[in-house]
């Protein structure tokens, strides 16, 4: 129950910065938001303020205030995502504080907010991160005069599918700690231990956040587990379990170099999202051909519940992670994201004068139609492939 919990806050988080930066840049913008929802409708619970009274009023479902108010503050029933009602949006009001009454470059700031709020996120919990102590392979003599080192060990960075150590349970994060009761502090030392052991049970001992397991796992030969090309011949025959191994520093740093190394990891983590996501639509465009696999919501949920299993800084890390890849994938150029809106915004600068609404709001209509049924269809994967490690 308090790892389903952690996923909702973590979720929930991710949301309430992303539509809080929409929301914050419209309201800088002189733009009016009639609703802050978290969630998407039907609204479970409102609150807003009685202009006349000055008094806040709590209402239920569609009950709202006949008053005038202020801005609705709203929990959904559908508890994923969010929103903001922005004021003239849809095109029904010509008032000075509609979305569409405003120039171009005003509504550009109030659509990149939440794309700018996700990154602002992720600065924020990389430097909790290096205050706190995050895990790197980098060498000691890498990390600057003013790193704390506080342990070292050899951690799972990788897990091959369908290996020998994912049908043991084993999962990324773990530490190992000792193989048939043999402490274990080189990577080397695991390699030549476990390749002398093909098709022989071997015991080993990990730890898991603030937990010591054990897992019986029999290694295979390499060149049955991983693909012979990425193979050396010198290792095809010898014992793996399918994983990848580093040496691992637990590094933490004073708050001042904390919050540059965060500024720093979020923008080397945006461009490497940038660059993964151009390889993706290359290879897809040119070739027709999936590079990597997607995840949805239901992926997303219980990789946030294995960070969590394995420690609170690993947690905090994955949702900084998440958080840049939000940021990056609202701004692909796609109807209905933040990208598409952002490129009429561009096209209209161009041109001098805007596309029509009718056509805009078709485009996205169109956009978002097929985002939601990709999110169906990767929802659909994700439960094919992970529902059984969801439910535990």
């Amino acid at each position: 129950m308090i790892t389903v919990i952690i996923v909702l806050i973590s979720l929930s988080l991710l949301v309430l910065f992303h539509e809080g930066g929409h929301f914050i840049f419209s309201r800088l913008s002189g733009i009016t938001v009639e609703e802050f929802g978290l969630g998407y409708p039907p609204r479970a619970i409102g609150l807003t303020k009685i202009k006349k009274t000055g008094k806040w009023k709590l209402f239920f479902g569609k009950n709202i205030p006949q008053e005038e108010h202020s801005i609705i503050y709203s929990l959904n029933w559908i508890f994923f995502g969010g929103f903001n009602k922005i004021k003239g949006e849809e095109g029904e009001s010509e008032a000075a504080d509609n979305f569409y009454a405003k120039p171009w470059w005003q509504r550009f700031i109030s659509l990149s907010g939440g794309v700018l709020m996700n990154v602002v996120l992720s600065i924020i919990l990389f430097s909790i991160c290096f205050m706190v102590g995050i895990p790197t392979a980098e060498e000691i003599k890498d990390l600057g005069k003013n790193a704390f080192i506080k342990e070292t060990g050899v951690q799972i960075i990788y897990i091959q599918k369908n290996s020998p150590a994912e049908k043991a349970g084993l999962i990324l994060g773990d530490m190992i700690l000792k193989i048939d009761d043999q402490e274990i502090k080189k990577t080397t030392e695991i390699q030549d231990y476990l390749g002398k052991k093909v098709n022989q049970e071997v015991k080993i001992k990990i730890r898991r956040g603030e937990r010591e397991l054990d897992f019986k796992v029999i290694p295979q030969k390499a060149k049955e587990i991983f693909a012979k090309e990425d193979l050396e011949e010198s290792i095809l025959e010898k014992g793996v379990i399918g994983v990848r191994l580093a040496e691992v520093n637990i590094v933490s740093y004073p708050i001042h170099l904390a919050i540059w190394h965060g500024i720093k990891t979020t923008f080397i983590t945006f461009w490497r999202i940038v660059e993964g996501v151009a390889t993706i639509l290359k290879e897809l465009v040119i070739k027709q051909k999936m590079v990597g696999e997607a995840i949805g919501v239901i992926g997303i949920a219980t990789f946030i519940g294995d960070a969590y299993q394995i420690g609170l800084v690993y947690l905090i890390q994955f949702v900084a992670l998440i958080s840049v890849a939000i940021a990056v994938c609202q701004l692909i150029p796609f109807p209905a994201l933040d990208g598409g809106r952002l490129l009429f915004l561009i096209i209209e600068a161009i041109r001098g004068k805007a596309i029509s609404r009718k056509t805009e709001a078709l485009v996205h209509s169109i956009g978002f139609t097929l985002l939601i049924l990709l999110m169906i269809f990767i929802t659909y994967r994700d439960l094919m492939r992970l529902g059984e490690r969801l439910f535990k």
